[in-house]
């Protein structure tokens, strides 16, 4: 979360948000009230980096997302980003960058239980350190915990 989140406040506070267009357009199912939503909300999508068509009332159809955002399921992308604007009732007109980018993160981070291999997890750590607030993750609570080698060996002499 911290990554993406340093990472996408940059990008907008810069202006420098890429999109990737898709080669061919993906149909998704939507709530009609997601749909709504959505509607409501097409500014901030866009801000982010995703453009859509609304086909109907209960499907869009996706031309773009967002090219630091790395998905076989853009619907689950969608949905994950409508249900953190549920949440954090985001108001676009706000324009606080701060807000749309923690809604992001939260959004695309990397979810619990996924399996990550040796690179991935180094990569992880790598990009972490790089981050401004390395130590403390966007909601306020710790990312990495220090433990000095002379506690984790400590052998119980009784």
């Amino acid at each position: 979360q911290r990554i993406i989140f340093e990472n996408q406040l940059k990008a907008l506070k810069n202006e420098n948000i890429v999109s990737q267009v898709l080669i061919s357009p993906k149909t998704i199912d939507l709530t009609i009230t997601d749909i709504h939503l959505l509607e409501e909300n097409k500014k901030l999508f866009f801000e982010v980096g995703y453009d859509f068509k609304i086909k109907n009332n209960t499907q869009i159809e996706i031309i773009s997302t967002p090219s630091s955002f790395i998905t076989d399921n853009p619907k689950e992308q969608i949905e994950s980003f409508l249900e953190e604007i549920k949440n954090n009732n985001l108001n676009i007109n706000l324009k606080e960058y701060e807000k749309i980018a923690k809604t992001v993160a939260y959004s695309t981070c990397i979810k619990k239980n996924r399996i990550l291999n040796e690179k991935e997890m180094l990569d992880l750590i790598r990009s972490l350190f790089k981050c401004e607030s390395p130590f403390i993750s966007i909601d306020g609570s710790p990312c990495a915990t220090l433990f000095e080698p002379k506690k984790i060996f400590k052998y119980d002499s009784e």
